[in-house]
């Protein structure tokens, strides 16, 4: 009779893991300031992944892309990603303006943020959505900036799950806007 058990939970766990949707994270930092990755980004790669992880999804990442508007190694890391073998792919884009300073947490009204969900097994296939600077805005003036962060990168994966379904609509757009 244990034996019998322990088949059957081998194969529940076996089978419960193919109807997993795999996900790979490219996260670039648009930034004409510094090539260097920010703490912000770095916080919310962190952020966007757990909320993956959180809601039962398999996640993997690609190195953050440091760009300003040079999209040569974006482009590298999509075909990483492509050839990953998982099933999505998530284009985050955190846009810093010019007049940003380099250090710490930055300024809110100065960050926006694009997505993408991708379909791996055709690229141009796609959803996209943008979440503006007053969004950030609202995260950064909480008291508590890691727990709003955690938030709203929650909802944000929310959005992007919930749109899963639009793949057959290529090329439509939503837009996420978070009240507090």
């Amino acid at each position: 009779m244990k034996k019998r058990f322990i088949i059957f939970l081998t194969l529940l766990f076996v089978s419960a893991g193919a109807f997993c949707q795999s996900f790979a994270l490219i996260l670039s930092q648009n930034d004409e300031v510094s090539l260097k990755v920010r703490d912000t980004t770095s916080r919310m790669e962190s952020a966007i992944m757990d909320a993956f992880f959180d809601q039962g999804f398999i996640i993997s990442n690609e190195p953050i892309v440091t760009t300003n508007g040079d999209k040569d190694l974006y482009t590298a890391r999509l075909s990483d990603a492509v050839q990953s073998n998982v099933a999505y792919i998530v284009s985050v884009e955190l846009v810093y303006k010019s007049n940003q300073k380099q250090s710490g947490f930055s300024p809110a009204e100065d960050i926006s943020l694009n997505w993408e969900l991708m379909d791996a097994s055709f690229v141009t296939n796609s959803v996209k959505g943008s979440v503006d600077s007053q969004t950030f805005a609202q995260i950064f003036a909480s008291r508590d900036a890691n727990k709003a962060m955690k938030n709203f990168s929650h909802r944000l994966v929310a959005e992007i799950t919930d749109n899963l379904k639009n793949l057959s609509g290529a090329g439509s757009q939503k837009f996420l806007g978070l009240q507090r």
